[in-house]
């Protein structure tokens, strides 16, 4: 029985909130919203620079906008990552270059770009989905001035960029998002109440467009980081690309994976990647969801699954019996996400040296008016694929969506997040 530890040194220590890491230099390059603490980076580093007193070789197979492997390379050590969704894989790649930038050359290249995108150009993306407005449209995500000046921005970027391509187009994509209609709220995209009469326009576009660019100037000047820490962020399914990596590597994984709340990532930051043209279609966009971790319900998985735990079997038999369910794939969803949690412990157990450590963090979830003790199963996961548990501490404790609050007496049922601590013995 694996037991939580409720009065943990870690609780209430800021290691699941990304709002005070937004702010930092670099970290602020872009906000997500599921990311988590550089605390949390900063603890499990130095818990395992005393056991050796050396330069950590850490592993984090869900990158998110990087950050892991960000403050692992701004403290001096290595870090290799894995993300699915490749624009956030570029988002954290961008936020970890390393190097020295010339302020007067990324200025003078800067207004290259703005002066050579003025005119505007046709968006592929006009007239698809709802990204623009159109005959039989209510609402759109963005003003066709904007996204024709984003599209001539991107050209011009290409032409006039440099060196800094790659943090002008992240500028400007960050730039468009937030002169969009919507904005993420939860699981989907929500249009702004006051979004027709705000009425952006290119002119929006081009000032977030240098703030945000010459915010990067800033923090890569004053936090540059070594060519020795370059961090290595591969794009892709950590289910198979942890597998094509060498054994015996890895000091530390720091990570935070999908959360089981149903939340489908690759929708919601689907304007980033139709922008920065990573997915060209809804196929496209489809097979990038297939690609994820199963914890959602907006594609049909494979249901096979071989891992098998006396904590969750009765859950997912009492969730098959339950009428409240609003989606009849919720079981399966369960079951799935922990056979992919248990093949991802499995696979990563013989890149880790002997007496590296996990530190993962993890929010437990409500189907039903059925608690699922995440963490605990998870735990058993890593135990059954050969790591020893050092503990499951609560950070916190969380009150559940609305939804569920009708099949508790009060108002606030038991849900947390967890920092779960392993070791390769």
């Amino acid at each position: 029985m694996y037991k939580l530890i409720d009065d943990s040194q870690y609780r209430d220590q800021d290691f699941f909130n990304f709002d005070s890491t937004s702010q930092l230099p670099r970290h602020r390059w872009y906000y997500l919203k599921e990311g988590f603490s550089t605390s949390l980076v900063n603890e499990a580093i130095y818990q395992n620079l005393k056991k050796q007193n050396q330069e950590l070789n850490i592993l984090e197979p869900f990158c998110g906008t990087g950050t892991t492997p960000l403050t692992a390379a701004l403290n001096g050590h290595y870090c290799l990552s894995i993300e699915v969704n490749p624009f956030i894989a570029f988002t954290a790649q961008v936020k970890t270059v390393t190097g020295k930038w010339h302020k007067k050359q990324f200025k003078r290249n800067l207004n290259k770009v703005i002066v050579n995108s003025a005119d505007g150009s046709y968006s592929d993306l006009e007239g698809f989905s709802t990204f623009t407005e159109r005959e039989g449209l209510s609402k759109w995500l963005f003003n066709k001035s904007v996204l024709r000046r984003f599209s001539s921005l991107v050209s011009a970027i290409e032409q006039y960029g440099g060196t800094y391509k790659d943090a002008f187009k992240l500028a400007a994509i960050v730039a468009a998002y937030s002169c969009c209609n919507a904005k993420r709220d939860g699981k989907a995209l929500r249009y702004k109440s006051y979004w027709q009469e705000r009425r952006y326009t290119c002119e929006d576009l081009i000032e977030q467009f240098r703030y945000h660019a010459l915010n990067m100037l800033q923090d890569v000047v004053t936090h540059p980081i070594s060519h020795k820490y370059n961090s290595a962020i591969m794009v892709g399914d950590s289910r198979e690309e942890l597998s094509t990596l060498t054994d015996d590597s890895f000091d530390l994984v720091v990570t935070s994976p999908p959360y089981l709340n149903s939340f489908d990532y690759s929708d919601i930051y689907r304007p980033e990647l139709f922008l920065g043209d990573y997915i060209k279609n809804n196929i496209e966009l489809k097979q990038l969801r297939l690609k994820t971790l199963r914890s959602h319900v907006q594609v049909k998985w494979p249901e096979e699954v071989s891992f098998e735990s006396s904590l969750l079997s009765p859950i997912v038999d009492q969730l098959n019996c339950n009428e409240g369910l609003w989606n009849n794939r919720i079981p399966v969803m369960i079951n799935a996400y922990f056979d992919d949690m248990w093949k991802i412990f499995k696979t990563m157990k013989p890149k880790m040296r002997t007496g590296g450590e996990i530190w993962l963090v993890v929010s437990t979830s409500c189907y039903g008016g059925v608690h699922i003790p995440v963490d605990l199963i998870i735990a058993d996961a890593a135990n059954q694929a050969g790591f020893s548990l050092k503990g499951v501490h609560c950070l916190r404790h969380l009150r559940a969506a609305g939804q569920q609050w009708k099949h508790f007496d009060t108002k606030a049922p038991p849900l947390r997040e967890s920092l779960i601590i392993m070791s390769n013995e």
